[in-house]
Order: structure tokens, then C-alpha cells, then sequence
């Protein structure tokens, strides 16, 4: 559970559909970004980010949830700490993912073929 502002959030880029909605939303971020530099003024900067993070956790976590998260306030920094404390829950699940990968394909892991017999298993084995 991802909690921004208060908000509780469902972030699960293991699940397929959430997982294509993120990318896709994070390409558009990603895209978007880039285009800031050709917007004049200070205050037309901070309104085209936080527009460009609203549409992040909208296409996300579902239409609404910049207005729950942010309720209505066009502020830079608060939004850009927003979305990188998605990304890097994003990125935690990632290392998570990895760590259990890792284990799998290590050789000391015990395949489920080479787990030894429970003590009732080998008695009724030996019984027989």
C-alpha cells in the first residue's frame, strides 16, 4: 500500500493491467517533460508539470485520484515528490521481484524434487 498526501493507493506493477497502465503513464510523463523548457513564465511551468503528474496518477490509479492526492493545489515540488515516491515504490517491487528471482535460480535453493521426506513420510515408506 502506497500512501501519498494521506491517500492510500494500490500499486501493483505485477498485475498486467496495472502494470501497462504505469508504463504507459510513465512514458507520457517521460515524453511530456521534455516540453517544459518550451513554456515561458514560472507560473505556467509549475501548472504544465503538475498537469503532466495529475494525468500520471489519474491514468494510474484511476480518474480522480490527483484531486484526492493533491486536492486541487498546483504545487511543483509536492507534486514532483509525489510521483517519485511512486516511482520508487515501483522500484522497491522491482528489487522485491529481482531478490525472489535470484533465489530461485540459486543453486543452494532446494528444488521441489530434493526436499527430503517428512519424518511420517519416511516411516511409511519403511513400513511398507
Amino acid at each position: 500500500m502506497l500512501v501519498i498526501n494521506g491517500i492510500e493507493l494500490e500499486l501493483n506493477i505485477f498485475e498486467a493491467t496495472q502494470a501497462e497502465a504505469f508504463e504507459e503513464a510513465n512514458k507520457k510523463v517521460l515524453s511530456e517533460k521534455t516540453k517544459i523548457d518550451n513554456v515561458s513564465g514560472l507560473t505556467d511551468k509549475i501548472k504544465f508539470f503538475c498537469d503532466i503528474v495529475y494525468d500520471f496518477f489519474d491514468d494510474v490509479f484511476g480518474e480522480g485520484t490527483a484531486d484526492k492526492v493533491f486536492e486541487g493545489r498546483m504545487d511543483m515540488l509536492e507534486c514532483l515528490e509525489a510521483y517519485t515516491e511512486v516511482i520508487e515504490y515501483s522500484n522497491s517491487g522491482n528489487d522485491r521481484a529481482n531478490e525472489l528471482l535470484k533465489r530461485l535460480n540459486n543453486p543452494a535453493t532446494p528444488k521441489v524434487t530434493e526436499i527430503k521426506q517428512s519424518r511420517a513420510q519416511r516411516r511409511a515408506q519403511n513400513h511398507k
